[in-house]
This record gives structure tokens, sequence and C-alpha cells, in this order.
């Protein structure tokens, strides 16, 4: 009956779900002085970037936000900045909202924005009615199938009529939820809001066996009640939620380092394959998905397991030349090559380059960084104290490549610059697309390469003040 459910319903979304056209949101605001409002997408074009910000509205000022087609279906953050009284501090306040096809107005209590009954739509909208009746819902009827499920997961002893009997529980229940779902996807098909709920499926489990044997069954039935050909689903938020807890379940299985990256990227394999059959849009954010994990977490084996799937024209990656770019440095800049020259100006305003700098230090450390930079910063504050504890052996010579460009940003290097002491410190004009971090592939910062001072070859590229260190013992 679920499939049944799902095919249906993917025939009333091709009738209903046509393109969003541009739509607007008129926002009230009350019960405070004044407030600010800011509407940022989390999903589509330029995610995480404000779309408007408007300057301070008096109560009841009714404001309308235009949303372009680009954004649209989409989840947004709906942020007010509001004041109680003419001379206090602006306060911060955010509501989760749904926009789709409809024309949106609503009333705001920014303190209470997220209390039903101090944030008022039009007695007709849809997207955001069905989804708050649907989570308030979900979560009676999920309570007690997810109580089961924490049971069997941890119970130790599998061979008792207590847990066989749990087991068939689980099962009736769980099937009988699924077929909630199911019917609440067919009843509201015409909605972007219906898309969520099918991340909420609770997937098939074999629960003989050990714990490791039970979350790979888990994990080899997560896809199981996923449409790959619905390109809706991959708009949401919870889509990457949902992949996330995915990699988690492979992760759980790591005894280290090593193992994780290994699993991840098996994760990663699999998951792919699974979005192939589907919609090339579908398979290629999967793609992306995973290049940003592997991307974030330095996990190079993920970067190069992604190589093949840009081969395929099918495979509508919006991150093509980013994975290209970040394999050839793979690639090109292991151990034992030389490192790509760069110019820049020794002690008495020369130009030179790398390979001819001036340097008595064993090592020279070629550092991307940006004072934007949150993760630069940590590693700062634990590789600099390092450097000056060895600077006196002439151990390291350090090249700080600063990649700000922002006038803000710029501003604050020069003043970190100041801070940092006997390094050599240089700003890339161009920033990441600039040529020296384009000679290093660098995709994010801090990106570090460990140099022979002599031969100028790569000794190796730390990921931490510690491996770096390790290194130079």
């Amino acid at each position: 009956m679920q499939r049944a459910y799902l095919l249906l319903a993917l025939l009333i979304s091709m009738r209903f779900l046509a393109a969003a056209q541009h739509v607007t949101l008129k926002i009230s605001v009350r019960g405070v002085f004044q407030s600010k409002v800011t509407l940022t997408p989390l999903v589509g074009a330029k995610p995480g970037r404000p779309l408007v910000t408007t300057p301070f509205v008096d109560p009841n000022q009714a404001i309308t936000i235009d949303v372009d087609s680009q954004y649209l279906p989409g989840e947004f953050i709906l942020r007010f900045d509001y004041k109680l009284a003419k001379s206090s501090s602006p306060y911060p306040a955010e509501k989760n909202i749904l926009i789709y096809r409809q024309n949106l107005s609503l009333s705001v209590n920014p303190p209470f924005c997220n209390n039903p009954d101090s944030t008022r739509f039009d007695d007709d909208e849809t997207e955001n009615t069905i989804l708050r009746r649907f989570t308030a819902e979900n979560a009676k009827k999920r309570a007690m199938v997810s109580l089961l499920q924490n049971f069997l997961l941890k119970y130790d002893d599998i061979n008792t009529v207590l847990y066989e009997e749990a087991m068939e529980e689980y099962e009736r229940r769980r099937i009988a939820y699924n077929d909630w779902v199911a019917e609440q996807i067919h009843e509201h098909a015409y909605t972007f809001a219906s898309r969520v709920f099918a991340f909420e499926y609770i997937h098939e489990t074999a629960w003989r066996g050990n714990l490791t044997t039970r979350i790979q069954s888990m994990a080899d039935h997560y896809f199981d009640s996923m449409d790959f050909a619905d390109t809706l689903m991959i708009r949401t938020r919870e889509a990457t939620e949902w992949m996330n807890n995915y990699v988690n379940l492979y992760g759980s299985l790591a005894t280290d380092m090593r193992t994780r990256d290994s699993l991840v990227c098996l994760a990663g394999r699999n998951a792919i394959e699974k979005a192939r059959s589907g919609n090339p849009r579908f398979y290629g954010w999967m793609v992306d998905y995973f290049f940003n994990g592997f991307e974030t977490n330095q996990i190079n084996s993920g970067l190069l397991m992604l190589g093949p799937y840009l081969k395929d024209s099918s495979c509508l990656t919006s991150k093509r030349l980013a994975i290209n770019q970040r394999i050839s440095g793979i690639q090109n800049l292991r151990p034992g090559s030389l490192a790509p020259d760069f110019t820049l100006r020794d002690a008495n305003g020369r130009l030179v380059q790398l390979s001819h700098y001036p340097c008595d230090c064993r090592y020279k450390l070629v550092l991307f960084w940006a004072a934007g930079c949150d993760h630069c910063k940590v590693l700062l504050d634990k590789l600099y104290p390092m450097w000056r504890q060895i600077s006196s052996q002439r151990l390291v010579q350090v090249f700080a490549l600063g990649l700000d460009e922002s006038e803000e940003d710029v501003a604050r290097w020069k003043t970190m610059t100041d801070r940092l002491k006997g390094w050599k410190h240089v700003r890339c004009i161009g920033g990441v697309n600039s040529k020296e971090a384009s000679a290093y592939f660098v995709l994010s910062t801090p990106t570090m390469y460990l140099i022979d001072g002599v031969t100028n070859r790569i000794i190796s590229s730390p990921e931490s003040a510690g491996q770096l260190f390790d290194a130079i013992r």
C-alpha cells in the first residue's frame, strides 16, 4: 500500500507542482516597539545569504518582500531583530517558514514568533499550516515506535521471548506508522510541505544479530522509500539532515579515523549509486553533498572516489569544477612533488619566487588562511605559540597567504598579521580564485603544505598543528 500511495502522489504532483512563480510575503509586526525583518533562504540559490533586511519598522506597519522564483519552493528563516522600547538593544528571534505558490500574509509578535497563536497566516494558507499539523500529529504517532526501536537496539539478550515479542510489536507499529505517512503524502501531494513527510519513514531492520549487524541493516534499507525522481525533495533542509543521519550510521561503526574515512567513503558510494537511478539533479545533489562532507573533513580518498561520476553526463552536479580542481590538487601535490612557485617580496623588497626565497630554515610552511575563517582562528591559536617555541631553532619559515577579499575582512587580516610577527605575510588578490590559491588547488581554509627548505619538495599536507609538528619531528 505504501508504494502505491507514493506512485499516486507522484502522478498528482506532476499535475499540481508546476514551476513556482514570483510571490510576495506581506508581514505586519506587532507587540514590540520596532523590529527589523530579514528573510534568508536555507536551500536553493545562495543558501544562507539574506534576500532582504528591512529597516526598523513600527508596529502594524506592513512590509512586503518579493521572493523570486529561483528561490521557490523553499524553506526560509524569518528573523526579527526587535526592540521592546526605544532605548533598548535589539533582541533576535527566528522562525522557519515554507514558501511556494501562495502570496503569504502574516501578523507576527516577534518574541513569540514560534507560537501559533502569535504568528497568524491568512486562513487559506496551506504549506505552513499543513506542516505544523503534520509535525504535531507525527510526534504522537512516532513515539511508541521510537521507544521500541531504542529497546531493540540496546537490549542485551536477543534470545528471549520478551525480545521476540518486542520485534513483532515493533514491526506491527512500524508498518501502521508508515501507512499513515504514505496517506499524508497522498492527501497533500499538491504541496511542497509533503516533501518533508517522506523523510519520516521508518525502514526495515534485521533485529536478530549483534549491534553492528542491526546498524548495517538500517543503512541497507535506508533508501527503500525514497523517490529519487522527485527533485523537490532536495529543496528541503530536511534532505541534508536525512543524509547526515545516514552517514552517521556508518560513522557509528568506526573504531578509528582510518576506518571512519573508509566507511564514510562506502556510504558515499552506496548513496550516490542509489541516486544515480533517479533524476539527474537528485544524482548531482548527492555528489555535491558528499563533496562538501569530504572537503570539510579533508577525506582525500572520498574526493578521489567522486572522480568517475564527473565523467557521467547525467550527473548534474554544481560542483564539477571544484571537484576536478580538488582531485587534481590531490594527485599533483603529493609528498615528493615540487611545490608550486609563486612570487613574493623578500626582506629587501625584491620580487622572488618561493623556491628562491632566502631561507636558512630546514622547512618552509605554506599556509593559506583567512581572517574571516573560524577554523583558521582555531588553528592559529595553536600553531603560532608552538611555532614560537621552535623558531629559535630555525626549523620552519612560515609563508602565510591571506585569502580575505572584503574590506572588513582585509582590515581584520591586517590587524591579525601585526600579532603574527616573524611570519612572511602575503595577501592574495582574488582570494580563493587567486593565482596562488589556484596553483595549490585551495578550495577552503585553512590549508597547509610543509616543504623541504632545500629541495622545495612537498613533505606533507598537515591538517592540524599537531600533525605539522609530528611531521617536523
